[in-house]
């Protein structure tokens, strides 16, 4: 495989992103969040993932996706009757899934190209994800190519503007400082700031948009999903 992708007209080194990828899993994991402990954020990612439980409607036997699967989170709400597969770019973050799900399948690859045949998946979650990756679109391409026409495709995203809007208000006085103390103010992990408009903007060129979900409630707008549907 070369060790260069192109990405509007930019090459960029496979081996120098998988390792800055790895540098940023190491520092900023989301296992962080999942064990945080402040009780509202772990709340938070509990929602997130029943949210797309709950879209995807997974059934006895479906083959299910989880593209940027990290720790593994996902599948702990997943059926055991479906047949999971995750696959991410850290290999860190895919010992720790497999430590913690040896059933599954765990594989090491890139999402810009991912090493399945196409119509290969019946359901897949792409999490918090697309926000990292040098060519979002790219991989929406790809998760397009491996979903079945009759599948179902979730995408989640960071709502970057609000977030940052409200790391501002919290991280400006010293009692938000106390309750959250180790948040960043700004996430170098971050290669594009997402809002649902853009989110639904890059989905809909490969996808038919069903459902949308602000994250995770509407009162505290912090991300975005939606569930997709192949043209």
């Amino acid at each position: 495989m070369s060790r260069l992708h192109t990405i509007a007209g930019t090459e960029f080194d496979i081996a120098e992103f998988q390792a800055w990828n790895e540098r940023m899993f190491r520092h900023y994991g989301n296992d962080r969040l999942y064990y945080h402990p402040n009780a509202l954020i772990r709340r938070i990612q509990r929602r997130r993932i029943q949210t797309i439980v709950d879209f995807l409607d997974i059934r006895k036997g479906d083959s299910v996706l989880d593209a940027g699967c990290g720790e593994g989170h996902l599948f702990s709400r997943v059926p055991a009757s479906a047949r999971q597969t995750g696959i991410d770019l850290s290999s860190a973050a895919l010992e720790i899934a497999a430590s913690r799900n040896p059933s599954a399948e765990w594989i090491h690859a890139d999402l810009h190209k991912m090493p399945f045949a196409d119509h290969t998946f019946d359901k897949i979650c792409c999490s918090e994800v697309i926000e990292h990756v040098p060519d979002p679109v790219a991989v929406i391409r790809e998760l397009h190519r491996v979903v079945k026409p009759e599948g179902r495709v979730i995408i989640t995203v960071p709502n970057e503007v609000a977030i940052n809007r409200l790391k501002d208000a919290v991280l400006s006085n010293a009692i938000g400082r106390r309750f959250f103390p180790v948040i960043p103010r700004r996430t170098e992990w971050h290669l594009t700031e997402y809002t649902p408009t853009l989110l639904r903007t890059q989905a809909s060129t490969c996808f038919n948009l069903l459902r949308d979900r602000i994250l995770p409630w509407r009162w505290l707008r912090l991300g975005y999903g939606v569930l997709c549907a192949p043209k």
